[in-house]
């Protein structure tokens, strides 16, 4: 089982990928984290990096990136602890997240992200998010996956089912409603998002997809549709976690 471990690496991406990666980065030392940087995983529409730099020109670099006509600037947070960068990145017209975490300190520690993970886990689950849960607790077992390899192969066999499928789409969905606040002159590439969700919509089977929702591939329906989507997503998963809560151990 040890392909379930099998860390999937930057240079493992297409070259575009890579070459917008370097660009978002502001060291030379980038790598993957979370659920992008497991090969097992098949479904990711973002790729969340870390590095650990001191940054001595923060605004040059974003400058710099503001320039470039494929990458897009969604958000910047500059604290005490760390800066992100969040970016959405056209890469062959599938619009993707890529996010990176420069760390001016240390990172926390083993133990602080377990009990962040736990706590983040707890509150999902009484707030209904019950799929982002189950991709909380995969990052809480992957700290220590030797030990927890069964339940890790039970949780990727989850998040690679249909079901998981589904999510991806709302997360494609969730792209393409940030891509057009900060870019109103691409329609192109809007319509090819829109046209491919559609499409990847065409393949679930696990819950009843209504022949209205194809017809709901636009603008101004995206979050009445995301809506629906992702009720569908949260009811199925809420009945697997019901049936399995005692292996799961939430």
């Amino acid at each position: 089982m040890d392909f379930l471990l099998k860390e999937r690496k930057i240079e493992n991406l297409p070259n575009i990928l890579q070459e917008d990666i370097h660009k978002i980065s502001i060291g030379n030392n980038p790598y993957l984290i979370g659920s992008g940087s497991i090969q097992s995983l098949i479904y990711n529409s973002d790729f969340d990096l870390n590095e650990k730099i001191i940054v001595k020109d923060l605004k040059s670099h974003i400058q710099q990136l503001k320039k470039e006509r494929n990458i897009w600037i969604t958000s910047v947070h500059n604290t005490k602890e760390y800066i992100q960068i969040n970016t959405i990145c056209n890469i062959y017209n599938l619009l993707l997240d890529v996010n990176d975490t420069i760390f001016v300190h240390s990172q926390p520690s083993k133990k602080l992200k377990q009990k962040t993970l736990k706590e983040d886990i707890h509150k999902l689950i009484n707030e209904g998010n019950f799929f982002k849960a189950l991709k909380r607790l995969y990052t809480l077992l992957s700290l220590d996956a030797k030990k927890n390899i069964k339940l890790i192969s039970i949780l990727t066999e989850f998040l690679n089912s249909n079901i998981g499928l589904l999510q991806n789409i709302i997360n494609q969905l969730d792209i393409i409603s940030n891509f057009v606040k900060v870019e109103r002159n691409r329609n192109e590439i809007v319509n090819f998002n829109l046209e491919y969700c559609r499409f990847q919509l065409n393949k679930v089977y696990v819950v009843p997809i209504e022949e209205k929702l194809y017809k709901m591939f636009k603008l101004r329906e995206i979050n009445k549709l995301k809506t629906i989507l992702s009720k569908k997503v949260q009811e199925y998963t809420k009945k697997w976690v019901d049936i399995n809560r005692k292996l799961l151990g939430i």
